[in-house]
């Protein structure tokens, strides 16, 4: 798994102190371990539920969180109750969650309205605002962040592993164009992306945006023409013989429709593209086993560049998120800077490195920033707005996220 790789990359050992202390001695510099923690690498796990379980550990989980597992049908209901020994004394506030995927976004729409489901959440952009909006007693919490929708592809298997062929297809996207698509009214409300930061974000970097390739159809068929003619070309046709790859992407409607909008772009360059809409799990298990052509997917997070950038760019071997198989010794170089320093000037000038090499090889193409939103009735209180065990406050806007453990009810 990722999380095996990471701690095989990073720890050395672990050490034991006491009954809620342990120490991490490194095998390397990483200035971003602690925020590794926050996610499966620090998560609290039972090895006597585990043992008890075996391989149906992942069905009934237990862990150290503000609700207990109840129930969980794959693709169907999540449903957990309150942890009465949570450590933060008096919470969570509700008695139970039932978390219900509801793929189609008009049916999430309706499902809120009609009373249903008293909560939902997207991370794409999409005219579902719109709908979820005009909703009367409805609150949206929205923002943006570095979360985004992205074409990518697989380096490692021809015709995606020259890399003509991919500065083809990105200068054959009209982004702004298919940010539409998918967005509708909403796509005012969002930004074009050439980068995993937003414009609002620290490691944002003017000069990655300044050379992201813009829409030009005419040198996306210079680029096709130059790989097509080539008698050494990666897929082993003939010079003249057409370039084909198969994209792949969720069988959500308005996914469907942008794949639909993509393989047109292509097609008047001249790829040959078949679109595969398929369940998400299936998608998912395609990346991580590599066994794909061209995939849409998302990427980005509000995290340490060192997380983001190492479980996208890692050794392949090592790190299952790398989908794309793309490695590049430019990014390993700046990988290292970010481990080994805290300096945010050397940690900004890394992060655009990346992103310049990123720009030339294309092994992602962005097309906009999600504009995630926690849409509820106004029953339902607490969304928006939360304390961290700190006393800081969190903001549920932005990236789609809040803490269900501090969300009560009014009516």
């Amino acid at each position: 798994t990722n999380t095996a790789g990471l701690l095989r990359r990073e720890v050395e050992s672990v050490e034991v102190i006491d009954e809620h202390t342990y120490r991490y001695n490194m095998a390397r510099p990483n200035a971003a371990w602690a925020d590794s923690l926050i996610g499966p690498a620090g998560w609290a796990f039972s090895p006597t539920a585990a043992a008890e379980a075996g391989d149906a550990f992942g069905d009934e989980p237990v862990g150290t969180g503000p609700f207990t597992f109840v129930s969980w049908q794959r693709d169907g209901d999540l449903v957990v109750e309150r942890n009465d020994d949570y450590w933060q004394e008096g919470l969570p506030y509700l008695d139970g969650i039932t978390f219900r995927p509801i793929p189609d976004e008009e049916t999430r729409a309706t499902s809120l309205a009609s009373g249903d489901v008293d909560a939902v959440q997207s991370v794409r952009l999409s005219s579902f605002l719109a709908s979820v909006a005009g909703i009367p007693g409805v609150r949206v919490n929205m923002g943006l962040g570095n979360g985004a929708g992205h074409m990518m592809y697989n380096t490692a298997q021809p015709p995606l592993d020259d890399v003509r062929v991919r500065q083809a297809l990105g200068y054959a996207i009209d982004q702004e164009a298919l940010i539409e698509v998918v967005a509708g009214e909403a796509a005012v409300a969002t930004e074009p992306r050439s980068q995993f930061y937003w414009s609002g974000n620290a490691y944002y970097s003017e000069a990655v945006a300044e050379a992201w390739p813009t829409y030009d159809p005419d040198k996306a068929r210079e680029l096709y023409d130059d790989y097509v003619d080539d008698p050494n070309r990666s897929d082993g046709k003939a010079p003249g013989e057409p370039v084909s790859f198969e994209y792949d992407c969720t069988n959500v409607p308005s996914l469907i429709e942008q794949s639909t909008a993509l393989q047109g772009l292509w097609e008047e360059v001249g790829f040959e593209v078949e679109v595969n809409p398929l369940e998400q799990s299936a998608h998912i298990t395609e990346a991580v086993t590599g066994d794909y052509d061209a995939k849409c997917f998302r990427s980005g997070a509000d995290i340490d560049p060192v997380t983001t950038l190492g479980n996208a760019f890692g050794d392949p071997e090592l790190a299952v998120t790398n989908f794309t198989d793309f490695t590049s010794p430019v990014i390993d170089d700046a990988l290292e800077t970010l481990r080994t320093t805290d300096d945010l000037a050397a940690r900004q000038a890394a992060v655009e490195e990346v992103g310049l090499v990123l720009a030339e090889e294309q092994p992602y193409y962005w097309t906009g920033s999600d504009l995630t939103f926690i849409a509820h009735t106004d029953t339902i209180d607490g969304v928006a707005s939360w304390t961290l065990p700190d006393g800081s406050s969190g903001d549920g806007a932005a990236p789609g996220i809040t803490f269900w453990s501090q969300v009560w009810t009014t009516g």
